[in-house]
């Protein structure tokens, strides 16, 4: 009984550390191209998922890279590659978007439950948008500019002119979403009620039928 309990303890702490070198392996593999010499992060250059997510703004050429543990957004000037700019944002950031109807960068906040507006032209945040609890995925819709964020069993409409939620649908747990070019409707999975949902492109007051 002794040596099985001693072999279960070997085998957790095995993949506890397999997992760590994975993790580690997959964070470096994921920022190495542009953070070799970058003190993102508030320099913890080899801190597990020290930036979330990487992406481009065509409005002013930056890179702008979320680091989920500090709470803020590295801008990257691509034309020398130094970090010209640290942008203070809500708590646990992770998804990142840019909204080509306004240039405006767009943050998903996990922790605090909103997304931040980053203007393009002064790297500021122009304003915080209050949406659901747990929001984790942030889509553009090009058929009527909004933006959609992913919450937790529901999902904030917000307006892209004014900053501001215009709706809020209700689906199922654990939704995933893909726009539909062909008709501008948003199709969503519920990853734990094994369910969909169509979002059609109707203006403010937009209802999901579930399927």
């Amino acid at each position: 009984m002794r040596y099985n309990f001693l072999a279960i303890v070997m085998s957790i702490s095995f993949i506890v550390i397999i997992l760590h070198i994975a993790l580690n392996c997959m964070d470096i593999s994921l920022v190495d191209s542009i953070n070799a010499a970058l003190p993102i992060n508030n320099g913890q250059n080899k801190f597990i998922f020290k930036a979330w997510d990487i992406k481009y703004n065509p409005s002013n050429g930056n890179i702008y890279v979320v680091n989920t543990f500090s709470g803020n957004i590295s801008v990257i000037d691509n034309s020398s590659n130094t970090v010209k700019a640290t942008i203070p944002v809500g708590d646990g950031p992770q998804d990142l978007k840019y909204n080509p109807s306004n240039g405006n960068m767009y943050v998903a906040n996990t922790r605090s439950n909103s997304v931040s507006v980053i203007d393009s032209s002064s790297n500021t945040v122009k304003a915080t948008i209050d949406v659901g609890n747990s929001p984790k995925d942030l889509k553009y819709n090009p058929s009527n500019n909004n933006m959609y964020m992913v919450n937790g069993n529901n999902i904030s409409v917000i307006d892209s002119s004014s900053n501001t939620v215009k709706a809020t649908i209700p689906v199922d747990d654990g939704p995933q979403d893909k726009y539909n070019p062909s008709n501008g409707n948003t199709h969503r999975t519920n990853e734990f009620s094994d369910s969909a949902s169509v979002i059609t492109k109707a203006a403010s007051n937009m209802d999901a039928i579930k399927f």
